[in-house]
């Protein structure tokens, strides 16, 4: 289950991005992969949070959300969808501000494995 929630995280990556109140459940479904004790098992959700940092960061357009990725992420059905770059700068500290506690607790979790 964890693989298909990861996949389905970076597949829809667009979608989840757009921080809307429907993804909310996506989000924490990752969370709770990211939070499994078994670490393996844990690090497949790293990837989709690496991918959606850099979307919340970097920009919008296809090319910065994919430039590292899979050929999943590189369907054209996938890029066709996400946001243009020049989203307002409003609407990118909204989605920023949406994400920041799925990120505090993703912090909290990741640092517990750490010794």
């Amino acid at each position: 289950m964890a693989l298909l929630f990861a996949e389905l995280g970076e597949a829809y990556l667009h979608l989840i991005a757009t921080a809307v109140q429907e993804v909310q459940g996506p989000v924490e479904a990752l969370l709770e992969v990211a939070a499994h004790p078994e670490a393996r098992v844990a690090a497949l959700s790293f990837n989709f949070w690496h991918k959606l940092a850099k979307a919340l960061t970097s920009g919008w357009g296809p090319r910065d959300v994919g430039a590292d990725s899979t050929s999943a992420d590189a369907s054209p059905s996938a890029s066709h969808a996400v946001p243009p770059a020049d989203v307002a700068a409003g609407e990118m500290a909204r989605r920023r501000a949406f994400f920041t506690p799925a990120y505090e607790r993703l912090v909290v979790l990741v640092r517990g494995r750490v010794r």
